[in-house]
């Protein structure tokens, strides 16, 4: 009776996940981690009531509830989805040095699964964070080599990496992508300042208002 407790009330949890009721789904994973803590239905509901905290933008329950998780998984793919959600969760608390080490072990876990390809972002934009360049242009071109989403974001965090590091030619190249490829995005703006600004110091007055001018 109380598995079939415990599958009902999981069943509701990813009922009101599907509509984004995220605060009434943790509460029935709860319920259920509670109700048979060694079960494989209770590390389920762990997994995703950290899920829900983490869309509810609550990321230190989301963390509490996904590091210790981590050790008790065993299939690649649930270890990588779970590592790349407590990566999330520690980047929203800023804690950037250890959301890298969530992102590694995703990647390590399952690097070719979807949760591995979005810890490549993750990984790239955490250490971006932490002044991590080297790092975080490796990530990210690992990233933009295989992903659709988010490429936008990517070049310009890679483009900061790469001007920090000196290699402006290779950084301008970012920017120039990001103004061609998407002109109205909000990161086109900055990219074409960055641009400019680059003319404007090689004294090419010319080139940086006709670049200001497209703005």
């Amino acid at each position: 009776a109380s598995s079939w407790a415990s599958q009902a009330q999981l069943g509701l949890g990813f009922v009101f996940l599907h509509q984004r009721a995220f605060e009434l789904a943790a509460g029935y994973f709860h319920e259920v981690a509670l109700r048979q803590p060694q079960t494989a239905a209770a590390l389920n509901a762990r997994l995703f009531e950290g899920f829900a905290y983490l869309e509810m933008g609550r990321f230190s329950e989301a963390a509490q509830c996904l590091e210790p998780l981590l050790d008790e998984l065993q299939d690649p793919g649930v270890v990588a989805r779970a590592a790349f959600y407590l990566g999330e969760s520690l980047s929203g608390l800023k804690r950037y040095a250890e959301a890298i080490k969530a992102y590694e072990r995703a990647i390590a876990s399952d690097g070719r699964s979807q949760w591995g390809r979005l810890s490549q972002f993750g990984l790239g934009w955490a250490a971006y964070q932490e002044g991590r360049c080297e790092e975080s242009v490796g990530a990210f071109n690992r990233y933009l080599a295989q992903a659709t989403e988010h490429r936008i974001e990517a070049l310009y965090a890679q483009g900061g990496c790469l001007l920090r590091l000196g290699r402006e030619p290779e950084a301008l190249s970012r920017f120039e992508q990001i103004v061609s490829r998407s002109p109205t995005h909000p990161l086109a703006l900055e990219s074409g300042l960055v641009i400019a600004d680059a003319y404007r110091r090689a004294d090419r007055p010319i080139l940086a208002k006709e670049t200001l001018h497209t703005l």
